[in-house]
């Protein structure tokens, strides 16, 4: 019975799951509806897709979903022409890719695409006559990459642009280099390889002379007695990140000067004592086994029940000769089960399982005993002291003065760090304590010159903070002088060599106005390599 009420149940869930999943599609469908009447058609696509995903050869729901989605294409539709009257160009392509997106042959896609094209493309035609180019070029890159459908149709026009600013970016190249403003070419030669592909050798060079006249080299002296400062040295110099600022220890036209000492380490030494204490087996005493105890406790229990068990079986003897007595009364009764005998043949029946029980419980008293007999009266418990014992704290401090002079060659302040730098190493020492079987802790302290190397790469960074620091300062300065310039040539140049120097860390605002000026988007990208 309970095997097939097992069954019935799984087959009751089943079925339940069954009807559940059965009838979820409906509930989609009504929200669907809901959302419907409230011309909210995004929600009621999803939730018709849901349901046609649950019921895929259901036409009704089929219809409806096709319903709902051209709601969504009309709705876009809408919005793409609005921006279209609000010159929001991007906004429009991008109303009309969502609509390709959803229902890509609906007459409404189709009309809506050939109007965002047609108008999107025109406007670009515009502004390329107007030479803004960059606007004019992110509307046809708009539209190849939005709606690659129609990027056939303004192909043509597209390299029409790109043709007209090429010839733009190279007439601005050439007369940026016979001004000298390296910077500017750069930029130029950058453009012209990211659109056409072409003048790549040009850009490289444009991009290798304006490295060369714009590297920021910090020459670092060091006495060569002065271990640390030239340790210090050898870890600045090189290139940091794509910056044009350099470090060396030797160079022509040398943008600063950093003077270094640190001199050698003074090392003082220190130590403070402290007692530990440990526990340890110091030996053993006899003790009292409480498992013996237990033993002679279940010999007692078990000759109690042996008496119980003995009790029994008198008992149950009385009973066999109280009822073989009735049966001797009763006389010989052939073929006839009289009461008396009956009562006979129970009691010896009892007697018989009462002298058995009789021989287990004798069984286990003898082995109570012998268990009792094998338990040790008395066992070994350890016994513990304590231990005190010194331990010695050894300190080893390494201390140097860090001066550093950083003078500029365009005549700015000097920048100045002279502080103490130390640093310690700390180890603990003890000798053996054989009595509480402790070994011996020795101590282990790097040595003074380990130290002292740790010293030295602790001075790095302090150091090279005074360096980015004279470099933010340099970069800083050509903002000021691009603010103060009234030519806006000079002024493009000054901001482009502060982009160049580090185009990693260029300002968006910088950027903005280098694309007002030279009307080229995304200078610090351009300059950094590769286009």
């Amino acid at each position: 019975m309970r095997r097939r009420w097992l069954r019935s149940a799984l087959t009751a869930s089943l079925l339940s799951l069954t009807l559940a999943f059965g009838c979820a599609w409906k509930g989609h469908i009504k929200k669907g509806d809901d959302f419907m009447v409230a011309a909210n058609y995004d929600a009621a696509a999803a939730e018709y897709a849901e349901a046609l995903r649950l019921r895929p050869d259901d036409a009704d729901i089929a219809a409806k979903l096709d319903a709902a989605q051209s709601g969504q294409v009309e709705v876009r539709a809408d919005h793409a022409r609005r921006a279209l009257a609000a010159n929001a160009d991007a906004q429009a392509i991008a109303f009309a890719a969502d609509a390709h997106a959803i229902l890509p042959s609906h007459p409404t896609t189709i009309a809506l695409i050939d109007e965002v094209v047609s108008v999107t493309s025109e406007r670009a035609q515009q502004k390329a006559q107007a030479q803004e180019f960059a606007a004019a070029m992110a509307i046809f890159d708009g539209i190849s990459a939005r709606l690659p459908s129609a990027s056939g149709r303004v192909r043509a026009a597209t390299e029409a642009v790109v043709q007209a600013w090429v010839a733009q970016l190279s007439a601005a190249a050439s007369e940026a280099e016979a001004a000298g403003r390296r910077g500017s070419v750069l930029l130029y030669r950058a453009k012209i390889a990211d659109l056409s592909g072409a003048g790549v050798a040009e850009r490289d060079a444009a991009r290798d002379q304006v490295a060369a006249e714009l590297r920021y080299l910090v020459v670092v002296a060091a006495r060569s007695a002065d271990v640390g400062a030239r340790a210090v040295a050898a870890a600045l110099l090189g290139k940091v990140g794509a910056s044009l600022l350099e470090v060396a220890a030797q160079g022509e036209r040398r943008s600063a000067t950093l003077s270094l000492t640190l001199g050698e380490a003074r090392f003082s030494t220190d130590k403070s004592t402290r007692a530990q204490s440990v526990q340890y087996q110091s030996g053993t005493q006899e003790v009292e086994n409480p498992f013996y105890k237990m033993a002679q406790d279940d010999v007692l229990d078990e000759e109690r029940r042996l008496v119980e068990r003995e009790n029994e079986v008198t008992k149950q003897e009385q009973y066999v000769d109280q009822y073989s007595a009735d049966v001797a009364r009763e006389g010989d009764t052939p073929g006839v089960s009289t009461g008396a005998e009956q009562n006979l043949r129970n009691a010896r029946s009892r007697l018989e399982a009462a002298r058995r029980s009789l021989t287990d419980q004798r069984n286990a008293v003898i082995r109570a005993k012998e268990k009792a007999a094998s338990t040790e009266q008395t066992t070994q418990e350890p016994v513990y002291s304590t231990h005190s014992f010194s331990v010695t704290t050894h300190t080893l401090t390494a201390t140097v003065q860090a001066t550093a002079t950083l003078a500029h060659a365009d005549g700015r302040p000097e920048l100045v760090f002279d502080q103490p730098l130390s640093i310690s190493a700390q180890d603990d020492a003890h000798a053996a304590q054989s009595v509480a079987g402790i070994a011996e802790d020795p101590l282990s302290l790097p040595s003074k010159a380990e130290l002292a190397a740790q010293l030295h790469a602790q001075a790095v960074a302090p150091i090279a903070a005074i360096i980015d620091d004279s470099f933010a300062g340099y970069r800083q300065g050509l903002l000021v002088e691009a603010s103060a310039a009234t030519d806006a040539g000079e002024q493009l140049e000054l901001l482009l060599r502060y982009v160049i120097v580090d185009p990693r860390h260029a300002d968006p605002k910088t950027v903005a106005d280098i694309f007002t000026l030279s009307g080229v988007p995304n200078a610090s990208s351009l300059v950094l390599g590769g286009g």
